[in-house]
């Protein structure tokens, strides 16, 4: 099952993926945040996270130090592909990562014009179909942005991924965060309960579309009860 998770920051997403998805994880990392989260559940869990740290963060990069990075994403993308493992390759961020490839092949990531991403379209597809050939699981990790129709905001955000991204995977999903039911764990406060007593955990994710079960396309469930393994059962095991 490959996913294609995005939503705001601070929404669980990274917790989510490293958490609950199928061991060994191969965690491409792009933030040191996410480092930092991977190694905490690793100290609580013992879990088998293999951490590949990598940073574009640097703008002052010349194209050939960008080209050296996104060789090392391609190194760590293969490791985790070709190890013939049936464990899950988690891509924290895929935007970050559709970043810096671009970088790599025009030294910039803005006004490029459409007709020129065609080397970028060819790698990433590339990539994906080694992905899907494999026995991984995958979890691409996506950023939100502002939409846009006629160059004027719609006031609705979608996901900062490359674009072929929704089709490519088998599982579109948004995370989200209730802040008021946030509010309600924290330590000076009591959750709030629903009508069967059950407190009210705060970090969900939408359907945006699934492939191999559209009974599930526009529901939402709480990741307290539906992690990877649940929702591989709700995939497969043919519950809509």
């Amino acid at each position: 099952e490959i996913i294609c998770l995005s939503s705001e920051t601070k929404s669980g997403k990274t917790d989510w993926s490293l958490r609950t998805s199928p061991e060994p994880v191969f965690y491409i990392c792009f933030d040191t945040n996410g480092r930092e989260i991977a190694k905490k559940i690793k100290r609580q869990t013992g879990r088998d996270i293999r951490i590949a740290e990598l940073d574009i963060k640097a703008r002052n990069l010349n194209q050939a130090e960008y080209k050296q990075e996104w060789q090392h994403f391609t190194d760590a993308w293969y490791e985790a592909v070709e190890s013939g493992i049936q464990g899950t390759l988690v891509v924290d961020t895929w935007t970050e990562a559709y970043e810096s490839c671009r970088l790599a092949e025009f030294g910039k990531t803005e006004q490029v014009r459409s007709r020129y991403y065609g080397p970028i379209n060819a790698d990433l597809k590339l990539k994906m179909r080694d992905l899907i050939k494999s026995d991984l699981s995958a979890v691409l990790i996506g950023k939100m942005r502002d939409e846009y129709l006629n160059d004027e905001r719609t006031g609705k955000r979608q996901p900062a991924v490359w674009g072929d991204t929704a089709f490519q995977v088998d599982s579109n999903l948004e995370m989200w965060r209730d802040d008021a039911a946030l509010a309600g764990w924290s330590e000076n406060q009591s959750p709030t309960f629903t009508e069967d007593g059950q407190p009210v955990w705060p970090f969900h994710f939408f359907v945006v579309d699934c492939r191999n079960n559209m009974a599930l396309c526009k529901r939402d469930f709480t990741t307290n009860l539906v992690g990877f393994d649940g929702w591989l059962e709700l995939v497969y095991g043919g519950q809509g």
